[in-house]
């Protein structure tokens, strides 16, 4: 796993309803190359991924 950092979102759509949906998701970022890279991170790995990376 390459170091690097997470950067939180918040994604807000709209449901059939109308009303705000938001859902949060991480992104992994990681210097390669001289530039950045990102990855989304999955639900199973978000917290395996905090621990790692010391946000926890």
């Amino acid at each position: 796993m390459k170091k690097g950092w997470l950067e939180k979102y918040t994604a807000i759509r709209l449901n059939r309803q109308g009303q705000e949906k938001r859902h949060t998701y991480y992104q992994h970022c990681w210097w390669e190359s001289g530039r950045i890279r990102k990855r989304h991170v999955s639900r199973t790995e978000e917290s395996q991924l905090l621990k790692e990376l010391g946000y926890s």
